[in-house]
């Protein structure tokens, strides 16, 4: 990665900045399940888990210039960071009458050991010195959640959908710096710190779908939260906050023929910060660059617009528009001063994207499907944020292409292929070159479908890069990321499997909000 940026300092001063980091990992996955039906009931468990540990030597080598003066310096980084957690699933399911109404108890549990430590040393050129940190950052993460919810069926082909659901989070977070001084450790007190997060959800929702004659069906849903949130950081007074909110949804569909179908959608949702985002922990990644939590933090909510038309049911054409208020987006804030830049998750004021879909899949020889989906759109950003006093727009009319080829060579061997490419864009501040991308994998099953191997070559040209470019009020800067994503992989899937064998969607992962926060 490198970085070129200017302070506004008298006189100028620019900084270049050259990182590099290299990512050894290695990740295992657990998963065990099974469902025991007894009479009009199923039992169902699954047990999930992920155990990943990475080592991540990085080096920075910065320079700046300032009035003819060059100091020279070399960040070096030894990160040891280990993950481990299992998700425990239940599932409880009963068939209450003939036309399918059914109702079902979910319950998740989910518990993350999060392990990260980093040793760094900064060597300044010109004077000659040398200063060693050392960091610890112990995570510990408890999610639960438990959904009740009735399925009913109506003789007139209607449904109702009615349930409730409760989620429950902890995060005990812990970051530790040691100053190290001819070998010896000290805390430092001053950038250490500590948080202890609990959120709790309760949501009550509805949906209603029917027909309306024999061409038009609806669906109707309601949905409310209400949200509890007690933050605690160091040795401070325990801050709460309590919110509700509702988000309504509807959809009607009309067929105006066989060959012809359309459909209009409303949504309201909403999107809650990363855990990690909600701190102000301070990670340093070199003495001009850390980044920095925010624990101003408010959720993001979206109102979600689309106007779709299907033709021959294979055919996708639609018509969409996205508001989201409050998006939150990673901003940088630069310090003259200080020649620092802090990279800090903020709210803006919202973000607009309009525009039309296309999805045409090709299946008209038997060894050969393909699937292209394409994208016009313009993205804007208006934002005003605690840093920035004067409201500031970023826009760009977007193109996105992209496709998945599968070739079925013989039997059940198969070679799939597939690529996407996007025109320049922008996101909250930045604004982002185009990016091009095409992978590939050839697979084959076994032993009656239960043993699946895959072998897979991802970003075959290795063209995946990303330019960054900010130029706001005292900001002018070019940051490029080079990614080594071309990568080759092996998977091997055995199932075991015994007894009656059901497409039911078993687990319904009721917990994927939180643990995608994590």
């Amino acid at each position: 990665m490198t970085t070129i940026k200017d302070f506004n300092t008298n006189p100028l001063t620019s900084l270049n900045q050259s990182a590099e980091a290299i990512i050894d990992s290695d990740e295992h996955f657990l998963r065990f399940g099974g469902d025991y039906y007894f009479g009009k009931n199923i039992l169902g468990v699954l047990l999930v888990g992920s155990f990943y540990k990475e080592d991540i030597p990085q080096a920075s080598h910065i320079i700046i210039n300032q009035n003819d003066t060059e100091i020279t310096s070399i960040t070096r980084n030894q990160s040891n960071n280990k993950r481990d957690d299992l998700t425990l699933s239940l599932n409880y399911f009963r068939s209450i009458d003939t036309i399918g109404s059914n109702v079902s108890i979910d319950y998740e549990a989910s518990k993350y050991k999060i392990r990260n430590s980093s040793n760094f040393s900064t060597e300044f050129i010109e004077d000659q010195s040398t200063n060693f940190l050392k960091s610890n950052n112990p995570n510990d993460a408890n999610i639960s959640s438990i959904q009740v919810e009735l399925n009913k069926n109506f003789s007139d082909n209607s449904t109702l959908i009615s349930g409730y659901k409760y989620g429950r989070t902890k995060i005990d977070n812990v970051l530790d710096f040691y100053q190290i001084d001819n070998g010896i450790e000290e805390i430092n007190v001053d950038l250490s710190n500590s948080l202890v997060y609990k959120e709790y959800i309760h949501a009550f929702y509805s949906e209603y779908s029917g027909k309306l004659g024999t061409k038009t069906t609806y669906r109707l849903g309601i949905r409310l939260e209400d949200t509890k949130i007690s933050r605690q950081q160091s040795n401070t007074i325990e801050v709460e906050d309590n919110y509700l909110d509702y988000f309504p949804s509807l959809s009607i569909s009309y067929n105006m023929s066989n060959k012809h179908q359309l459909g209009f959608s409303y949504s309201r949702k909403i999107s809650r910060p990363q855990y990690n985002d909600l701190n102000s922990f301070v990670y340093y990644v070199d003495p001009y660059t850390f980044i920095k939590g925010n624990p101003d933090l408010r959720p993001q909510y979206g109102n979600h617009f689309n106007i779709d038309y299907i033709l021959k049911k294979r055919y996708y054409f639609s018509l969409f528009f996205n508001n989201v208020n409050d998006v939150f987006l990673q901003t940088p804030i630069q310090n003259d001063e200080t020649i620092t830049t802090s990279l800090q998750v903020d709210n803006l004021d919202y973000s607009n994207q309009y525009g039309l879909a296309l999805s045409i899949p090709f299946n008209k020889l038997k060894w050969w499907n393909m699937n292209t989906s394409v994208l016009f759109y313009k993205k804007e950003f208006k934002y005003k944020t605690s840093n920035i006093s004067n409201e500031i727009s970023n826009s760009r009319n977007v193109f996105e292409f992209s496709q998945s080829n599968t070739f079925t060579l013989f039997g059940n061997l198969f070679f799939d292929i597939s690529g996407y490419y996007v025109t320049p864009f922008v996101e909250g501040v930045y604004k982002k070159n185009e990016l091009l991308s095409v992978s590939t994998s050839l697979r084959k099953s076994f032993l009656n479908d239960r043993l699946n191997l895959k072998l897979s070559l991802s970003d075959v040209f290795n063209s995946y890069e990303i330019i960054k470019r900010v130029n706001l009020i005292n900001q002018n800067s070019v940051i490029t990321q080079n990614f080594d994503t071309k990568r080759l992989s092996f998977s091997a899937i055995y199932s075991f499997m015994s007894g009656k064998k059901t497409k039911r969607k078993r687990i319904k992962n009721i917990s994927n909000d939180s643990r995608r926060r994590i």
